[in-house]
C-alpha cells in the first residue's frame, strides 16, 4: 500500500501562520472593545446617577462655523433639557462666528439657565475650551465628588 504524500505547499503555511496573526488580533481587539463599552457603560450610569441630584449644571459648547441652523437646534435641544431637568445651569457657548450671537439672542424665557456667549479666536478649540472653562473657574463652581463638567464639540 502507498502512503499519501503529507507535504505542504510552503506558502500555505505562511499564509496560514498571516490568517492566524491577523484574526488573532482582530479577537484581541474585539475583547478589548467589549470590556471598554461594559466597563464605559458602568461608569457613565454612575456618574449620571450622582449628577441627577448635582445643585448647578455647568456646559460648555463650542461650535466652528457650523451655520445658524445647527447651532440653533443644538442650544434649542439644551436648553429644552436643561429646563426639563429643573436644576439651574450656566452654559458658555464659544461661538466663531457673529450670527451665532443672533441665535443665542433669539433664545427666551430660559428660567434658571444663564447663557453666556464666548467669541472665539482662531486658535482652535483647544483655547476656546480653556477660556470656556477658565470663564466656569471664575463663577466659583462647586468642588467635590458630585461636580460634573461635560464638554460638547460641535
Amino acid at each position: 500500500m502507498a502512503r499519501p504524500d503529507l507535504t505542504v505547499d510552503p506558502s500555505l503555511i505562511t499564509l496560514g501562520a498571516i490568517a492566524t496573526w491577523r484574526y488573532s488580533w482582530a479577537a484581541i481587539n474585539l475583547s478589548a472593545l467589549s470590556l471598554t463599552n461594559l466597563l464605559s457603560s458602568r461608569a457613565s450610569d454612575a456618574a449620571l446617577s450622582r449628577g441627577a441630584n448635582a445643585p448647578h449644571i455647568y456646559v460648555v459648547v463650542l461650535s466652528y462655523h457650523m451655520g445658524a441652523e445647527t447651532n440653533a437646534a443644538v442650544y434649542g435641544a439644551l436648553i429644552r433639557d436643561l429646563k426639563r431637568h429643573g436644576r439651574p445651569a450656566t452654559v458658555v457657548a464659544c461661538i466663531s462666528d457673529p450670527v451665532d450671537f443672533a441665535v443665542l439672542n433669539a433664545f427666551h424665557n430660559l428660567g434658571k439657565i444663564r447663557l453666556i456667549p464666548l467669541q472665539q479666536s482662531n486658535k482652535g478649540k483647544r483655547d476656546a475650551m480653556e477660556r470656556g472653562l477658565a470663564l466656569l473657574a471664575r463663577s466659583n463652581p462647586p468642588r467635590g465628588q458630585s461636580s460634573r463638567l461635560w464638554t460638547a464639540t460641535l
